[in-house]
């Protein structure tokens, strides 16, 4: 008896479906740690098809009431794909995670709500970040855990700082893009408050990022403080420059 080729495909998408039905997700977590992405998940419930957990900590960064869900259109483009939501006290976001060939991890379409104090201790001299932070259709590929493209915007609403000096940025604005993954992750930044005027760009390459910013003080307080750090004066701003490998 001859099987088509019909019958077969559409046993491969049976057997394939009930492994996503069956399989929980700590193998997929723990293939992503030996791939290099930083990734930790607590109290996790479900399958690889759908499921929920207390906590996901991604790169220190920590996001609670994660839920998935798998989006099966994804396998037409040759990737595993989960549609993702988190949502807590400090606020809430949608977006969709796919790997893709060689292990590529694409975090795409991330919308949502963040309280800006959750990354300050991710940052350079880990400062106290007060306001929130807006994600508008912000996508980041990884491979092999490092950062290789960016696209999208983040707007930083009520945006000021409680520590190591306290002072109102106002709102904040950071453009990202890519226009070849060779090339690095190129980023725009600007924001003008009562206390402070701020631009400056970012650009990260296979060793790993930079940036530069000019910081216009607005109040003497703010501009003694900038300069006992030992700021470079270009005209009425200072220039601050921050580098760092992976």
């Amino acid at each position: 008896m001859r099987v088509s080729a019909g019958w077969w495909l559409y046993a491969v998408l049976a057997y394939l479906g009930w492994l996503l039905a069956t399989l929980p997700l700590a193998p997929l977590v723990q293939g992503a740690r030996e791939a290099g992405v930083p990734l930790h998940l607590q109290g996790e419930t479900g399958s690889l098809w759908r499921g929920a957990a207390l906590q996901l900590v991604v790169s220190g960064l920590s996001l609670g009431n994660p839920n998935w869900s798998f989006a099966p259109t994804a396998l037409l483009r040759g990737r595993l794909a989960w549609d993702l939501s988190f949502r807590d006290a400090d606020g809430a976001a949608i977006g969709r995670l796919a790997i893709g060939p060689g292990g590529r991890l694409e975090l795409r379409e991330l919308s949502g709500k963040l309280a800006a104090r959750r990354i300050g201790p991710l940052l350079p001299m880990q400062p106290g970040l007060a306001g929130d932070l807006v994600l508008d259709a912000v996508s980041l590929h990884l491979r092999q855990g490092l950062p290789v493209a960016a696209h999208g915007q983040i707007r930083w609403l009520e945006a000021a700082l409680t520590s190591p000096m306290p002072f109102v940025i106002g709102a904040a604005e950071v453009e990202l893009q890519t226009a070849d993954e060779g090339a690095g992750i190129q980023g725009h930044y600007q924001a003008a408050g009562p206390d402070l005027e701020l631009r400056g760009q970012l650009s990260t390459s296979a060793a790993g990022y930079r940036t530069e910013s000019l910081l216009t003080p607005r109040q003497p307080q703010l501009a003694n403080w900038l300069q006992s750090m030992g700021l470079a004066r270009v005209g009425d701003a200072y220039r601050f420059v921050h580098e760092a490998g992976w």
